[in-house]
């Protein structure tokens, strides 16, 4: 049965009318690195379009779609679009311990080191863009952040699976009732993709006591040369 219901996906995915949008791709902008374990984590993420491309507007506008994104949505059920909008998601894989796994509640689970925030102050996706992107352009963008909320995190090593950009659509079929579809513009970690995960490496923090150990031996050394240097020969 397994075996039959996925054949049968796989030839509607076949079969299914394919979006005409511009090409894009989505890649971490910084995908591993190291933390002092008390600061945020920015994740920030490129988008390209293809140097082939058409423009990619992004302003809630149908300026991108064509005759064949219209006939998709047709097929899903639009009878009418309300609302274009820029979207995204994160998804966690097997090992990812950036937000603790089920059965925990993700990032907002009491006892996660971290707190998930999307980003939709300066330099969001989210936000409303007048702005579009032109074949071959591409544009950063601060897509979320994790940030320490139970104190400084225990040192390790942090990852994340995968994030994705996509525009999202909103609208009514012909009897009035609510649709919503997601395009995907493009994912960091696509099928079959190894070694993509984003990561942060948290170092440990020296405790204050060994810090300022640390600096007596550093002036005491200093002190120490100056002397030999002041010594008459």
């Amino acid at each position: 049965m397994r075996i039959r219901s996925w054949i049968a996906a796989a030839a509607l995915a076949l079969t299914a009318p394919a979006w005409a949008l511009p090409v894009t791709k989505v890649e971490w902008v910084q995908r591993t690195g190291t933390t002092n374990g008390t600061d945020a984590v920015e994740i920030w993420l490129r988008l390209t379009t293809h140097a082939d491309a058409s423009p990619l507007f992004l302003d809630g506008s149908t300026t991108s779609f064509d005759a064949k994104d219209f006939e998709t949505l047709s097929n899903r059920g639009f009878a009418r679009i309300d609302r274009i909008y820029n979207s995204g998601a994160t998804s966690f894989g097997r090992g990812d311990n950036f937000c603790p796994p089920p059965p925990a509640r993700g990032c907002s689970d009491a006892a996660s080191p971290w707190r998930f925030q999307f980003n939709r102050g300066a330099d969001s996706f989210f936000a409303a863009q007048a702005e579009h992107l032109a074949a071959g352009q591409s544009r950063d963008y601060l897509f979320a952040t994790f940030t320490p909320k139970n104190g400084a995190v225990a040192p390790g090593i942090y990852s994340l699976g995968n994030a994705e950009l996509s525009l999202g659509v909103d609208g009514v079929d012909v009897d009035g009732n609510r649709l919503a579809f997601s395009l995907r513009l493009g994912a960091t970690c696509g099928e079959g993709a190894a070694d993509c995960a984003f990561s942060r490496t948290v170092t440990a923090v020296p405790e204050p006591a060994t810090a300022a150990l640390m600096g007596l031996g550093l002036l005491g050394m200093v002190m120490a040369r100056n002397w030999r240097r002041q010594r008459p020969g």
